[in-house]
């Protein structure tokens, strides 16, 4: 695991272990920060971690040196703080297994104030992380946000996130991701995808960088609004709202959305590890076929571009389903120089 992973780590730590010991943290956020947790072993050590530096607290007020600065910052608080109290002796009961378990109420700016003069760590009571950019390579991953969202990234795919008090900015600067949004009413969640801007309501979307020029967006569930976010540009058909099932399509050039119906499996298939090919043409395809696997297929002959192919294929293998294309389409498969060639029958 590199640093920047680590580091990572240790900061959203410090997010969840924050918010956990808030009295409005809900049960939906408690649920997504199971779900951090146990998506990796280097977020339950730092999640870990950051609960033994707090547990470290306990008997520094004996400490010659440190004694008073964490007595102020142990001391009982007034009436303020009641429902901090009780949310902390929730946290003790059994219906939280892994309840945090501090001694004492706490003045949590001191607290914080105390780690980073104590031990050099920087846990900062704040419920959100700087911006942060995330990137794959060859293989899709999932993120699990702060707020308990969930952006399930492509191939070669880059999501720059910015979680703020008042509200939630991405911008998907390549490739293509899935978004499940945490519901917030308070905060909007608002993806930039390069001039169209999707504000979420509470839903699962789909945004794919397509090419330099067109955006497609496809609504799995919930709704969303979609506007034009360029400077100096006219503002095309104005904002307009998806409901499930269906899809819209951003041209940059002429900075307007054009709303379409949706064939949903087969636009986010590649979450599930399967192609999902509904009268696809044959150039669609194959370009989705390569995308992700070692061996590619090339087409012969440019005749062969608008074929048609239907039908649900594992990601990943090339080979494979060449060995299919000859049952459904009038084609003959070679292999060649490693790789597989498409000619006509």
């Amino acid at each position: 695991m590199d640093m920047s992973t680590r580091n990572l780590a240790r900061e959203q730590a410090e997010v969840w272990f924050a918010r956990l010991l808030a009295p409005d943290c809900s049960e939906l956020e408690r649920a997504a920060f199971e779900r951090w947790r146990n998506a990796a072993s280097h977020n339950a050590e730092a999640f870990g971690a950051t609960e033994s530096l707090w547990e470290k607290l306990d008997g520094l007020e004996d400490d010659e040196i440190m004694g008073p600065y964490a007595r102020a910052a142990l001391e009982p608080e007034s009436d303020p703080m009641a429902d901090w109290t009780a949310a902390v002796e929730q946290r003790r009961s059994p219906a939280h297994p892994n309840a945090l378990r501090p001694r004492k109420r706490v003045s949590l700016a001191l607290v914080a104030s105390l780690f980073v003069c104590t031990f050099g760590v920087s846990l900062a009571f704040k419920f959100w992380p700087d911006p942060q950019l995330y990137q794959t390579g060859d293989r899709p991953h999932t993120i699990v946000l702060a707020d308990g969202s969930r952006v399930q990234m492509d191939l070669a795919t880059q999501v720059e996130v910015n979680l703020k008090s008042s509200r939630r900015d991405l911008r998907l600067l390549q490739g293509r991701a899935i978004f499940e949004v945490a519901h917030d009413k308070t905060r909007p969640f608002v993806v930039d995808a390069g001039g169209g801007r999707i504000t979420a309501l509470g839903t699962r979307f789909q945004v794919d960088q397509q090419d330099k020029d067109n955006v497609l967006v496809t609504l799995v569930e919930g709704s969303i609004a979609l506007e034009n976010s360029e400077r100096g540009k006219p503002n095309g058909s104005g904002p307009i709202r998806l409901d499930a099932g269906e899809q819209a399509r951003y041209s940059r050039t002429q900075s307007t959305w054009t709303r379409q119906e949706a064939n949903v499996m087969s636009a986010i298939g590649w979450s599930e590890g399967f192609h999902v090919f509904s009268a696809t043409p044959l150039s669609e395809a194959v370009k989705e076929i390569n995308k992700y696997s070692a061996v590619k297929i090339r087409l012969a002959d440019h005749s062969l571009e608008q074929l048609v192919l239907s039908g649900n294929f594992k990601v990943g293998n090339a080979q494979n389903i060449a060995v299919a294309l000859p049952v459904v389409l009038p084609v003959q498969v070679t292999n060649a120089a490693g790789e597989i060639i498409v000619k006509k029958r």
